[in-house]
């Protein structure tokens, strides 16, 4: 399991050491310790790619014209290359 190899690497001085330094430059408390969600997870392996796919329109997703699925697209704005939805 990560988190115990996790918490067993937190016993060398200079790994807690680097672990404060990460957990101040991202802003959170020096012995802030992260733990895995409760949530359901939002990509799940599927190796004989038998997962599901969720149909146009559903949950937000749209179509674009070559067939793919997703939330948004970002497209390039050919007069000044800026990137729009």
């Amino acid at each position: 399991d990560m988190f115990a190899q996790m918490a067993s690497a937190l016993k060398n001085p200079k790994v807690k050491k680097q672990h404060e330094e990460i957990n101040t430059l991202l802003g959170l408390p020096r012995d802030a310790r992260l733990a895995a969600s409760r949530r359901e997870d939002l990509i799940v392996y599927c190796p004989g790619g038998d997962g599901t796919v969720l149909a146009p329109g559903s949950h937000g997703v749209i179509e674009d014209e070559d067939g793919d699925v997703a939330h948004e697209f970002l497209v390039e704005d050919e007069a000044t290359g800026e990137l729009r939805v």
